[in-house]
């Protein structure tokens, strides 16, 4: 997400440009309140390329206090399939405001919004005479959208961090340090005390200012603790502290797209870390590509609880005490290799559920994994994969919300991000 084509400056060319010897406009009026918002515009060339479409769609997404809008020709037949290209790329118009003209001062994309019944001035005939009549889409993301730019941020945050290892090590010292400190409250005094009585004699002046300071900044932390506890009370801190593929479960395999989809689960692990109990009140699941997160058929097969020995579908809203976690299944239909899918159909009986172990066992003997990564068989019998970054091992971004409108984004995969977690991290 991190890309200089998604900073979007207020104005085209930066800030205006005020000359210094003219003095600004005084308003004649005296008002309650000023409002300043930010909008941008968009026509209709600057949306008939995908590649337009997902940058204004990376826009909105970095920028939500902002307002974006398109301006189309009233009436023309064209406006139907662009805005429902516009749909199926995520990007939604829901309101349209009619009546909009182009500003006679032929300004760049200024529009004016002229009622027929509502004239007041002579040059609104003429404006609306000569017209062409626009109307004014306002432009928004889908939910599912949302979520894909979510994860799609997750990826590069992960990357970025494993790309600059040094500056998470810098930051997790200071956090130890910090941690000390706050721990030991009274030794930090006792040390800091010590070292004033030993500087007394010949620094009296300072050390009384010393003194002084220290009582200001220990008042100064007591604030900012309250002010951080009442911030932290009013908002959701939710974790996902765990994540291991479950392979002893019964599995479930179909053809779809020309191959085979096959039931997968993994646990995942909820804590709820924040003072207050919390509600997770909706997830989703997206497989995660080079261009960007994807969704299939059958891709989100549900969340489950465990109760007893056997697993339920969760109903939402999902409540979790503070400092509780939660113990989640979800399902996820993964698409298997071809040549794998071909093996397993033959050897199975798709009616029948059969465990998942039973079935990756099978494709083992076979030198090959569900995903179509071949195995090696040592002079011992041992079976190995190779390297984690040279197989196929499909990823998925789980997103979870709250009550409080808090989401958190995890990456799943069988292997890096589930087996070989705890070695990759």
């Amino acid at each position: 997400m991190k890309n200089s084509k998604d900073k979007l400056p207020i104005f085209p060319e930066g800030l205006p440009i005020v000359t210094p010897d003219v003095d600004l406009p005084v308003l004649k009026l005296s008002p309650d309140a000023i409002t300043i918002s930010v909008h941008h515009v968009f026509e209709t060339d600057e949306i008939r390329t995908d590649s337009n479409i997902e940058q204004i769609c990376r826009w909105i997404f970095n920028y939500p206090e902002r307002n974006f809008y398109l301006f189309l020709i009233e009436g023309v037949r064209e406006n139907r399939d662009l805005i429902y290209n516009l749909e199926q790329k995520g990007l939604l118009a829901p309101t349209s405001e009619m009546h909009y003209y182009k500003h006679p001062s032929n300004r760049p994309k200024d529009y004016i919004q002229i009622h027929p019944d509502r004239i007041e001035f002579d040059w609104e005939k003429d404006v609306i005479k000569k017209g062409p009549k626009y109307v004014r889409l306002k432009l928004s993301l889908s939910e599912r959208k949302r979520r894909e730019l979510e994860i799609q941020e997750k990826i590069d945050s992960e990357k970025e961090a494993n790309s600059n290892p040094m500056s998470n090590k810098s930051l997790t010292r200071l956090e130890v340090y910090k941690q000390w400190f706050l721990n030991h409250k009274v030794l930090s005094i006792l040390i800091f005390i010590g070292v004033i009585i030993i500087a007394l004699g010949t620094f009296s002046d300072s050390v009384w200012k010393l003194v002084d300071s220290y009582k200001r900044v220990i008042q100064h932390s007591k604030n900012t603790e309250i002010e951080e506890s009442s911030n932290i009370a009013q908002s959701d801190d939710l974790k996902i502290t765990k994540v291991r593929p479950i392979i002893d479960q019964p599995t479930m395999f179909y053809e779809s797209f020309g191959t085979g989809i096959m039931s997968l689960y993994w646990e995942l692990v909820l804590s709820n870390n924040s003072v207050n109990d919390l509600s997770v009140i909706d997830y989703d699941v997206l497989q995660v590509s080079e261009g960007g997160p994807i969704s299939y058929t059958n891709l989100r097969q549900g969340i489950y609880i465990l109760d007893g020995n056997k697993l339920h579908p969760v109903n939402f809203p999902l409540v979790i005490p503070a400092g509780h976690s939660l113990a989640l299944f979800i399902r996820v239909g993964v698409m298997m290799d071809p040549k794998a899918y071909t093996m397993v159909k033959e050897k199975f009986d798709p009616v029948q559920q059969t465990n998942a172990s039973t079935i990756m066992d099978f494709l083992r003997s076979q030198e090959i994994d569900i995903f179509g990564n071949p195995f090696t068989k040592n002079d011992v019998g041992v079976y190995s994969l190779p390297a984690l970054n040279e197989i196929n091992d499909p990823i998925f971004g789980v997103t979870f919300k709250t009550g409080r409108d808090t989401k958190i984004v995890e990456l799943i995969s069988w292997y890096k991000y589930g087996l070989f977690r705890l070695v990759t991290e």
